[in-house]
């Protein structure tokens, strides 16, 4: 229990991080090993899957297909193999964008899910560090 609670910690940690590496503009910018984590990662590959399945849909508005494309366009961009660092004007662009705002807030929110129902477990109970 305690590794695979671990594991999927490491994973969402690294995932949130390469998400967030993609707007610096100094030398933390997002590794190609980043890239590679975040492609393969249950956060990004379900948000696109999603999001592709809006545009696939017959039934979607055509406002909610183009806001989906503009969203999988910014998904693309985020492992997109690039070694040219934003400028501080298109970090900020990217920081206020809809997909990207998306992706940080599941990145997070599964990770402090994660975090909530499996930390005591992982420790040896549920009694927290204070047991015995």
């Amino acid at each position: 229990m305690r590794a695979n609670w671990l594991a999927k910690s490491a994973m969402q940690i690294q995932s949130f991080r390469a998400i967030k590496a993609r707007t610096k503009t100094d030398s933390s910018f997002q590794t190609p090993e980043q890239r590679r984590l975040l492609r393969g990662s249950e956060t990004f590959t379900a948000q696109m899957s999603a999001l592709q399945r809006v545009v696939s849909d017959t039934g979607s508005s055509g406002r909610d297909r183009e806001l989906a494309n503009r969203q999988i366009a910014i998904l693309d961009e985020l492992v997109r193999e690039t070694d040219r660092r934003p400028t501080r004007k298109e970090a900020d662009q990217l920081k206020v964008s809809d997909g990207y705002k998306q992706l940080l807030t599941i990145a997070e929110g599964q990770f402090k899910v994660l975090k909530a129902s499996s930390f005591p477990n992982a420790i040896g109970g549920g009694a927290g560090l204070m047991a015995d």
